[in-house]
């Protein structure tokens, strides 16, 4: 009974880590239209191509066999409506998420788009950290949590992120990720592009410092016919 549930322990991991490695791995695409020098660089949402495309590095090494946690980065519906996405006690460095969503002209806001977020802990382990919201009537969206720790998948390090699950009434929802300026393990994923890395900065509050940082996102929404 103990190898079995080694065995299966292992494929379920290695399940989660081909998913992840596919989206670090080349297969995330961006485009980007010209926005004024005050506003933050509006990203248009990528597509995730599935996991057949993913390479697997490195498993010869003893310390570097995936483990079942893999499997928890996968998408997984039904995260409470919440804009706090952690509890007041959880270790980490506080931090707030604002931004817009916007259709394809990149000016027409979204009112009640949906936006479906996750992400690791301070400690890079994915416990239960996920929350769905909806976009005022200004297209606007904020959420409170905690900046995210590294993990690691194909034996490297990932830079910190938060996964984004967006999708504006009928139409297919699409994913993208938020990476952080200066995170030294942005190396490892070169096909992050530069829109989907953003800027922190740092406000004083009563509670303490917190961080903060803008991510808009543009759908490929038409509305008024058209496109």
């Amino acid at each position: 009974m103990g190898e079995f549930r080694t065995v299966l322990f292992y494929l379920l991991g290695l399940v989660g880590l081909i998913v992840v490695s596919a989206m670090f791995t080349g297969q995330v695409e961006v485009v980007v239209n010209d926005l004024p020098a005050t506003t933050p660089a509006v990203v248009v949402i990528p597509t995730v191509t599935g996991p057949d495309t993913a390479t697997l590095t490195g498993m010869g090494q003893s310390d570097c066999v995936p483990s079942a946690m893999a499997i928890s980065y996968i998408y997984s519906p039904n995260a409470p409506f919440t804009t706090t996405l952690t509890p007041p006690n959880l270790k980490g460095e506080r931090l707030i998420v604002s931004g817009t969503v916007v259709a394809a002209d990149q000016v027409t806001p979204l009112p009640g788009a949906l936006l479906e977020v996750w992400q690791a802990d301070a400690e890079g382990q994915y416990e239960n950290l996920r929350a769905q919201m909806q976009t005022d009537a200004l297209g606007r969206y904020q959420f409170t949590t905690i900046k995210p720790g590294h993990y690691r998948v194909d034996c490297k390090f990932l830079p910190a992120h938060i996964h984004y699950r967006v999708s504006y009434l009928d139409d297919q929802p699409l994913f993208t990720l938020l990476f952080f300026e200066g995170d030294p393990y942005l190396a490892n994923a070169p096909a992050v592009k530069l829109t989907h890395i953003r800027p922190l900065t740092t406000q004083a509050e009563p509670n303490g410092p917190v961080l903060h940082t803008i991510f808009n996102i543009a759908l490929p929404v038409y509305l008024d016919g058209e496109g």
